[in-house]
């Protein structure tokens, strides 16, 4: 094999310099928001991933995945599944429920 070979890549080109250094700005001006909301709040607003949607959003905006509704709507639902969990996790452990009455959800479990 030659070098010219081993050095030629059918990767895209990589992005200009000013994309790369503004993305990076948008990325961590709005990591550094959600942290300041986290620490004014005291309520954990930093998720895992958050990060990805960083770089989705800022890097590859024109991606059908970087565009609000996909992130936004995929948040949604993955809060309101992990919302979803905890909830029957807590009331089928005994503690969940009004004055001590298990949920009706959970009764068939015990």
């Amino acid at each position: 094999m030659s070098i010219r070979r081993l050095l030629h890549s059918d990767a895209p080109p990589a992005p200009p310099l000013k994309f790369v250094l503004l993305s990076s700005l948008g990325a961590l001006i709005a990591i550094a928001i959600t942290g300041g909301l986290s620490v004014l709040s005291g309520i954990p607003w930093l998720m895992a991933p958050f990060g990805a949607s960083c770089v989705l959003a800022f890097g590859v905006p024109d991606s059908p995945l970087a565009q609000p509704r996909a992130i936004v709507g995929g948040h949604l639902v993955a809060t309101a599944v992990g919302q979803l969990a905890g909830l029957r996790g807590r009331c089928c452990a005994g503690t969940g429920g009004h004055a001590g009455h298990p949920h009706r959800a959970c009764a068939s479990r015990r």
